[in-house]
Order: C-alpha cells, then sequence, then structure tokens
C-alpha cells in the first residue's frame, strides 16, 4: 500500500475520499499534505515514533488525514466504533496505550465522559468544534 504522496507525485488531483453522502471530494494532493500537517502536528505535541492515537471518528472526510498523518509521524493509531458505549471507547484506549485522542464534535459526549475514564490521554483533539478538555484540530494543526 502506497502512502497519499506517492499517489499525490503521479495524480494530484484525482480523488483520493469521496464522501458518499455528500459528494464531497479530497484530492490525493490535498489529502497527501493534510496528512503531513497533522504529522507535524503529533511531532509539535511532543509525540514520539511509537506512541499512540486513539481515534474515535465517524464517517469522517479527515480519518484518513489522521490515520495517514500518525502513520507518517512513525504512531500508532486505533479506530474506536463510534457505536461503543463511553466505558467500552475508555477500556479499548487504555488497553492501546494510546496517549493522544482525536475526536469530533459529534462524539462530544462521549468525548467529555471519556476525560475521567481516560487518564493517560495527554492530548484531546476535537474536529468541527470543541468541547471541555479539547483542543480544536483545526486551529492546531493551523499553527
Amino acid at each position: 500500500m502506497f502512502h497519499p504522496r506517492h499517489h499525490a507525485a503521479a495524480h494530484p488531483d484525482k480523488p483520493a475520499i469521496v464522501m458518499a453522502a455528500t459528494g464531497e471530494t479530497v484530492s490525493y494532493a490535498a489529502l497527501a499534505e493534510n496528512a503531513a500537517q497533522c504529522a507535524r502536528l503529533f511531532h509539535d505535541l511532543g509525540l514520539k515514533r511509537g506512541d499512540g492515537v486513539a481515534m474515535l471518528i465517524e464517517n469522517h472526510r479527515r480519518f484518513f488525514e489522521v490515520a495517514w498523518g500518525a502513520q507518517s509521524a512513525g504512531l500508532y493509531f486505533t479506530p474506536i466504533s463510534t457505536l461503543l458505549t463511553a466505558e467500552e471507547a475508555a477500556y479499548v484506549i487504555g488497553d492501546s496505550g494510546a496517549s493522544a485522542l482525536v475526536t469530533t464534535a459529534r462524539q462530544t459526549e462521549k468525548a467529555t465522559a471519556l476525560l475521567a475514564r481516560t487518564p493517560g490521554i495527554r492530548h484531546r483533539l476535537m474536529l468541527d468544534g470543541t468541547a471541555p478538555g479539547h483542543a480544536s484540530y483545526e486551529a492546531s494543526v493551523a499553527r
């Protein structure tokens, strides 16, 4: 499997992601650039090769950006089903050894419930908004 940057070099404008519900597309060039920005963010947060990132993200156009960003930074990433309860998600997060969590505004209730249940999480980022204890992913990656 090739990283999106390999496809971006050959076909930068070709769609890498097409969201079925909306038809929104993300090109390989955009995916590769966004994943690189995400990798830089993880590095700037102090995450080191071999650290873990948990991803509590529904079917979202930025899911692969975060996954490829983590992979590019040498991090392990653990996708977590949004259908799990907060207690179940906390178990997966704890078992994964993740030190960062990326979630979305749609998951605010569950993400808030995870605050007390996941003491090993040092960095909490939220897509599409913020909630107490969570920094905006978009603002963080833009810095």
